[in-house]
């Protein structure tokens, strides 16, 4: 910005004036820059990391204790029982998962 301010054209630049020295600074930049290597990956680490997050998905798909009710009722559904649309109704509400309900909500 040093540069364009010294050059004696007209400040403040126009946008595409701005978009197009930023650009070239950016090239610029990116060719003198040297490029520093990457810590080595450990499998080991990665491979625990990956177990770990498995772990908590599974926990998080899982139904919660004490909504079981609402599993057996919404698989009884899938099969081609009928309930109440009522039961229904509280069956699909109590089977979603806190983190995934609306703030605001009745169940907060």
């Amino acid at each position: 910005m040093q540069a364009a301010i010294d050059s004696g054209r007209e400040w403040p630049p126009t946008l595409p004036e701005f978009v197009e020295q930023c650009r070239q600074s950016a090239l610029g930049r990116s060719t003198s820059a040297p490029l520093l290597a990457g810590p080595a990956p450990d499998r080991g680490a990665a491979a625990a990391q990956i177990r770990l997050i498995a772990d908590k998905v599974a926990a998080v798909s899982r139904p919660a204790a004490g909504r079981e009710w609402a599993q057996r009722i919404l698989s009884r559904v899938a099969s081609g029982d009928s309930v109440s649309p009522a039961v229904l109704a509280m069956a699909k509400a109590a089977a979603v998962p806190v983190a995934e309900r609306e703030p605001g909500s009745d169940d907060e």
